[in-house]
């Protein structure tokens, strides 16, 4: 596994470990570095940034990091359950199902879905990691099934979501 940096406030650099295999393809994009503190000190705080990564055999993450407003204390697992829910019906996803995964000791909430278009569906996962007052979204997708397919083969999607989770379970903080 090696180091994949994600951002940095004023006082932490996140990171996560991504597979060796990964690790051929991103070579050939072109990474950035952020300093969260500096962009999200704005008085609107609506900023986010967003970073998308290509894995081998059709695997990809996009992470979306946005911050908390000032006062805004982090959501209770219950909360995001059900903002996720309302979420889910207005955007007229398929929910499998949702659960917890435990990153830096504390319990995140994870949801699997479809996501339906005109040529076929995606089954994603995602996860809703609040982590030092920074929110951040990643969405993996578990199968692309073509219309007319039927439902994706049940091994492929187990496999490709433990290297998923195994990914988001590598998040680590390090203090500047």
């Amino acid at each position: 596994m090696k180091k994949y940096f994600i951002c940095q406030t004023d006082v932490y650099k996140s990171y996560i470990f991504l597979p060796e295999d990964w690790y051929g393809v991103l070579r050939h994009i072109s990474s950035w570095a952020f300093n969260i503190g500096g962009v999200f000190s704005k008085a609107q705080n609506d900023t986010s940034l967003t970073k998308s990564i290509i894995g081998p055999n059709q695997m990809f993450i996009n992470i979306v990091v946005t911050p908390l407003k000032q006062d805004e204390p982090e959501p209770p697992m219950e909360d995001t359950n059900k903002y996720y829910e309302g979420f889910a019906y207005r955007q007229h996803l398929f929910e499998e199902s949702t659960c917890k995964i435990k990153i830096l000791s504390k319990d995140q909430f994870t949801a699997k879905y479809y996501r339906t278009s005109p040529t076929g569906a995606q089954l994603i996962k995602k996860y809703c990691l609040y982590i030092e007052r920074l929110e951040y979204l990643i969405t993996a997708i578990l199968a692309n099934v073509s219309r007319g397919e039927g439902r994706p083969d049940d091994a492929e999607v187990s496999k490709k979501e433990i290297i998923y989770d195994n990914i988001v379970k590598s998040f680590i903080l390090e203090r500047k």
